[in-house]
């Protein structure tokens, strides 16, 4: 029970609170502009009915958006990430999905769990920045900024799950 509090309530706050105090202040020159609250759409528990997670997440978008005052974008964008999210891994993962409803590095690896957090971030980046911006012609300057945003927030990740690995080791 401890488990699901931290994973359902905690967790996601604690990204909400790092993205509202820290996270939003970075933007270099309109290019780099991180979201990492995002990652608590990608490590849902499979397991979860969909119509719960589609509501969860609108939840948590409109917080997000109240917050970061996105307008509605964050929640349009980590809903599209919902639903895609389940294609994304049937495309990476070729195990049974019902094999491991949480994502591991234990079980799937490392690779795994980081191109799957690559492809993630750089969805909802790319959906996010084009819905923003809302112009075509400013496509090349959106794509650099997704692949900017997302190295980043891809950099971030694995620090911080560098400086996890280390401490367990010890």
């Amino acid at each position: 029970m401890r488990l699901n509090f931290i994973s359902f309530f905690l967790y996601p706050l604690l990204l909400l609170l790092s993205q509202i105090l820290f996270f939003q202040n970075i933007n270099f020159n309109g290019l780099i502009n991180p979201h990492i609250y995002l990652f608590v759409v990608l490590f849902l528990p499979r397991d979860i009915n969909l119509s719960f997670q589609f509501l969860m997440i609108f939840v948590y978008g409109l917080i997000v958006d109240y917050f970061c005052l996105t307008d509605g974008i964050a929640t349009f964008s980590l809903l599209l990430l919902v639903l895609f999210r389940f294609l994304i891994l049937k495309i990476i993962y070729n195990k049974d999905e019902s094999e491991a409803p949480v994502l591991n590095r234990e079980i799937q690896g490392y690779a795994f769990i980081f191109r799957y957090v690559f492809i993630g971030v750089f969805f909802y980046h790319l959906t996010f920045f084009l819905v923003e911006s809302f112009k075509f012609y400013d496509i090349l300057y959106n794509l650099m900024r997704t692949i900017l945003t997302t190295v980043f927030v891809v950099l971030f990740y694995s620090l911080i799950n560098f400086i996890y690995l280390s401490k367990q080791k010890k």
